[in-house]
């Protein structure tokens, strides 16, 4: 009820949102449809990353190769798993198999740094680190903290219009 009375669906559920919808449509014979407006630049779906990423240090199970294939041909969506499943390891793998500019949005600080070193050990490439209020983007990948994206947006100074438009830049 919700989404239909705001019209916006988070970017995540666009999947699940999608399959009621057709449930939906199917049994009340209605033709409702859920529309993606993308308000990157498009030049940001053009561009191409020109770094060479090391070796990964291990290879992949089966199930987080699946999971790339899925968030690969979807395109949009939530990877759900557990515990030790190895999350970090396929967000790497889809940044390195995407080959553009990426931001990962972390939600708890502590996990920010422990992130990072793990795709920078993975990757073999330099990731950019935005926590603390601190704004990097100068980076191809960068770990940031939802808080720290949500206090600079709040600030309104010359910081804030650079995180809009890296924001507009970024997949």
């Amino acid at each position: 009820i919700h989404l239909f009375k705001t019209n916006k669906c988070p970017i995540g559920f666009y999947w699940l949102v999608q399959e009621f919808i057709s449930k939906y449509n199917e049994r009340f014979k209605t033709n409702y449809k859920l529309r993606f407006i993308d308000k990157r630049n498009e030049k940001v779906k053009e561009y191409t990353s020109n770094l060479v990423y090391s070796d990964p240090p291990f290879k992949l199970r089966k199930y987080q190769d699946d999971a790339i294939i899925a968030a690969l041909n979807k395109k949009i969506g939530i990877i759900y798993s557990g515990t030790a499943s190895g999350k970090t390891a396929i967000m790497a793998e889809l940044c390195k198999q995407i080959n553009k500019r990426s931001l990962i949005i972390i939600n708890r600080l502590e996990l920010i740094d422990q992130t990072a070193e793990a795709f920078n050990e993975y990757l073999g490439v330099d990731i950019g680190v935005m926590h603390e209020g601190n704004l990097d983007i100068n980076n191809d990948t960068t770990i940031a903290s939802v808080q720290t994206i949500g206090a600079i947006l709040k600030r309104n100074d010359d910081t804030t219009k650079q995180l809009i438009t890296y924001l507009y830049n970024v997949n």
